[in-house]
């Protein structure tokens, strides 16, 4: 990988802590999803990120691992989830499900403009840290969400909110 192209810290960081963070509450599941499960390279790269920075191999977390579950399905059944300038982020705003973005690393600093949704953080919890980022993700918290912004985001990335669409396009045959 190119240390000076893309989120690569963040990437390597947000996994690295992910892990630990398993390791730390080992009665709790830590799934991984990558956009297709296939994808050796992905698989590979985020093993090889967190046994470096943990010098531990990932068969030996018993409690992390990746899914082939689709990502609403998964995150129906999730405690939290967390995202990165990913349509996943839309998909557990509309789900109601409390989510983290982490946003340190080159995500604050030097690649800041290309993080999404920046608009809507208040929609989520935003660990600017890796020490807030393991502590959201080792202890609960409470987070209420705002309707209003809530459907103002997925208003302006889906269109309406209000479960009707079907009715409109049908009606506009």
């Amino acid at each position: 990988s190119n240390e000076n192209y893309g989120f690569v810290k963040l990437f390597n960081n947000v996994h690295s802590i992910f892990a630990k963070c398993a390791l730390k509450n080992p009665k709790k599941k830590f799934i991984i999803k990558i956009k297709n499960i296939n994808d050796i390279t992905w698989k590979t790269q985020i093993k090889e990120t967190i046994e470096n920075a943990l010098k531990i191999k990932f068969s030996d977390i018993k409690n992390l691992s990746f899914s082939d579950k689709q990502a609403p399905d998964l995150i129906k059944l999730s405690e939290v989830v967390i995202g990165f300038n990913s349509t996943v982020l839309l998909e557990a705003i509309i789900l109601n499900t409390k989510t983290i973005i982490p946003v340190f690393d080159e995500a604050s600093k030097k690649l800041k403009e290309f993080v999404y949704f920046r608009k809507y953080f208040n929609l989520f919890k935003v660990a600017k840290s890796h020490k807030e980022f393991e502590k959201l993700l080792s202890s609960p918290f409470h987070f209420k969400m705002n309707k209003r912004k809530q459907n103002e985001m997925i208003e302006k990335f889906l269109g309406f909110s209000d479960g009707k669409s079907l009715d409109r396009f049908s009606n506009s045959l």
